[in-house]
């Protein structure tokens, strides 16, 4: 059996805004799997992304 090669890039940006940070991120998924399937990929990257900001979001509040 083949490999299967799926290319991730991804890029994040803090900036500084007043008192918080303001995070920017760009995302991106290309290759065999991402093209055979690209609305469940489309859904697949967005639960991703959301995952991390919450991830993100949760480590900066946490008071410890």
């Amino acid at each position: 059996m083949g490999s299967v090669r799926r290319r991730v890039t991804a890029e994040w940006r803090f900036e500084a805004d007043g008192d918080g940070t303001l995070v920017r991120n760009e995302e991106s998924w290309s290759g065999d799997p991402v093209d055979a399937d690209t609305e469940n990929s489309r859904k697949l990257l967005g639960q991703s992304l959301d995952a991390w900001l919450e991830h993100l979001r949760r480590a900066a509040e946490d008071p410890a």
